[in-house]
């Protein structure tokens, strides 16, 4: 049994030997013999079983889908963990693919988003560019980049299961040409732009 004050630990057992006991009866409805067997340690993740089975419990269903709607419309945080392959177009081609990482950290409400976007990338690129520093130019092929962006996102439909939105943001986007700091004459040693993103 959890580690419960000794009080609690009685009462929940009292109440497990006691749901057992009605169990074994025949008048029990659909709602009380589920109860019972919550109480009996029969039904480990009850909230499971209510949204496999929502007709046959249907007014726990109802109360359930009530307390998430008042938990989606709270003020709330969120995280992920974000992984993928970074794919650049034009020019950008040069440097090839990159295998991306990166998590993400934000906060919204029932109809607001905000979004802190980091992430990572790796690996030389896929062909030496040229880059000009102090009138010499340098073919180098080493490439480490990353991203930080500030997204909100404000939903025009926001459902249960369901959420439709726009989304507007503000980034910056850049690579080291080299992973040593010793290369006075080639500095500054990154390339990178500000960006602007929007969509649904």
């Amino acid at each position: 049994m959890p580690n419960f004050p000794e009080g609690e630990k009685a009462f929940y057992a009292f109440s497990s030997t006691w749901a057992r006991l009605l169990l074994k009866e025949k008048r029990l409805d659909k709602n009380e013999k589920f109860i019972c067997q919550i109480s009996a340690g029969e039904i480990d993740n009850p909230v499971k079983d209510i949204r496999k089975n929502p007709m046959m419990y249907s007014s726990f269903a109802d109360i359930l889908q009530e307390n998430e709607k008042a938990q989606r419309s709270g003020f709330r945080t969120n995280y992920a963990f974000l992984a993928g392959i970074w794919i650049p177009m034009g020019d950008l081609t040069l440097l090839g693919d990159h295998p991306s990482f990166g998590f993400q950290l934000g906060a919204r409400d029932n109809s607001n988003q905000l979004d802190l976007t980091f992430q990572f990338r790796f690996s030389n690129s896929a062909n030496y560019y040229t880059i000009k520093r102090n009138n010499a130019y340098y073919d180098v092929n080493n490439y480490f980049g990353g991203y930080i962006g500030l997204d909100y996102t404000h939903y025009l439909v926001n459902k249960l299961n369901f959420d439709l939105g726009v989304l507007g943001g503000i980034g910056y986007d850049g690579f080291d040409i080299t992973s040593s700091n010793n290369y006075d004459d080639m500095k500054p040693l990154s390339i990178g732009s500000f960006q602007c993103q929007r969509g649904f």
